[in-house]
């Protein structure tokens, strides 16, 4: 696996199909197929990161299972006594899949001295049932995290072009009903979203708008920095309603993305006061291949000014596509922005009081201009054509 003979052999590998049956002889209860791509790091106490790259499941010299209500195979490579489990346990929606890998830090990393089993789990939600196998050919992305006297310990793994099952299969072939992994929306998709502040039955903020953010980050192979694009599609909002100062918070229901914004309230003027962004580096569906899971991202902006300003009484409305520079190196994008706040309760937007940003002006202002050039253009054809039309008519009386 990732012992001194698996940086050898196993893990040099890059992506490759693997197959278990238990038993391996005779009629099979439990069948796994899939292709992987898997990393491990350990931090230890100084921080220094040390990373086993890309092993795959190769050089297993053990496989052996159970049959039983919660049905389990288990793989070993005997070189660096390290193991791998698949266990299906059955819950009141069906059939989920419990993953963990275990082994001993001292034979996988050379500087280690740790004899202590690590234990790393993972948990695959199937919602497969009973009887029916479970299909997966996109990538998903699982990963695990655990500390002891030694440091910490990151696993990431990759599975694509998954089939398992291990209840109801019949002559060793998978069952024809099978259940799929759900589609999991692209990371930079960025729908069109409205959010609401409440308190005591009273929304102080309301927020409606696409946002896009771009972050820096490293990545491993890649020299300089890379950039993450991620939108805001479907997140949990919290917040908090005050006097001068209020925020409200969207935390992404499918990573760790977390953006604060804060409005602040003076002489009826109402700012965009801060956006403050956060979000774990080893959350791979941002930050894919960092070279460093270990820690967090965090960009705070206080320079917002007066860009994104209107009245208590009113709102701010920006449908043209505008862009922030924050710190870091971390860019904010919005679309289809319109906000406000400090209302006593603001059930949809007023129409009175409306600051509409400046390349909405200028937009708005080009399609009169077009059409009224437009139409003196035709005004033009025909006076020529009126023109020469008569000319013609006179010459033909002078012929006469």
């Amino acid at each position: 696996m990732i012992a001194k003979l698996v940086v050898a052999s196993l893990l040099i590998g890059v992506c490759g199909a693997t197959s278990y049956r238990w038993p391996e002889t005779g009629e099979p209860c439990v069948m796994i197929d899939f292709d992987s791509l898997n990393r491990l790091w350990w931090e230890d106490t100084n921080r220094t990161i040390h990373k086993l790259s890309d092993w795959m499941f190769d050089n297993t010299t053990e496989i052996n299972g159970s049959c039983g209500e919660n049905a389990y195979l288990t793989i070993k490579w005997s070189v660096d006594n390290a193991t791998y489990n698949w266990t299906f346990i059955q819950t009141d929606s069906g059939v989920d899949v419990q993953m963990a890998l275990a082994f001993e830090p001292r034979i996988v990393f050379n500087e280690s001295t740790s004899n202590e089993t690590v234990v790393m789990s993972m948990t695959m939600r199937t919602n497969m049932g009973m009887n029916t196998s479970y299909r997966c050919d996109d990538t998903r992305r699982y990963k695990a995290m655990v500390s002891d006297a030694t440091g910490r310990y990151f696993l990431a793994m990759h599975f694509r072009n998954v089939r398992m099952q291990a209840f109801g299969l019949q002559n060793g072939t998978y069952s024809t009903n099978v259940s799929r992994c759900e589609d999991v929306p692209a990371p930079n998709q960025h729908p069109k979203g409205t959010w609401r502040v409440t308190e005591d039955n009273k929304t102080c903020i309301l927020l409606t708008a696409q946002i896009m953010l771009s972050l820096p980050y490293d990545k491993l192979g890649a020299q300089g920095k890379t950039m993450s694009q991620i939108g805001i599609q479907s997140p949990v909002v919290s917040g908090s309603c005050a006097q001068n100062s209020s925020f409200i918070q969207l935390l992404d229901s499918d990573s760790s993305l977390n953006i604060t914004i804060t409005f602040s309230q003076k002489d009826n003027k109402v700012n965009w006061e801060n956006v403050e962004i956060r979000a774990a580096l080893d959350d791979d569906r941002i930050f894919p291949d960092a070279a460093n899971p270990f820690g967090t991202f965090s960009s705070l902006n206080n320079s917002m000014g007066t860009n994104l300003q209107t009245t208590v009484s009113g709102s701010y409305l920006c449908n043209s596509d505008t862009k922030f520079t924050l710190n870091d190196g971390a860019t904010l994008e919005l679309w289809t922005l319109q906000y406000a706040a400090f209302q006593d309760n603001i059930s949809q937007f007023s129409k009175d009081g409306v600051n509409v940003c400046k390349a909405d002006v200028k937009t708005n202002s080009i399609v009169p201009i077009a059409v009224g050039a437009a139409l003196a253009g035709l005004v033009v054809i025909v006076l020529i054509a009126y023109l020469i039309g008569r000319r013609r008519n006179r010459k033909g009386y002078e012929s006469v």
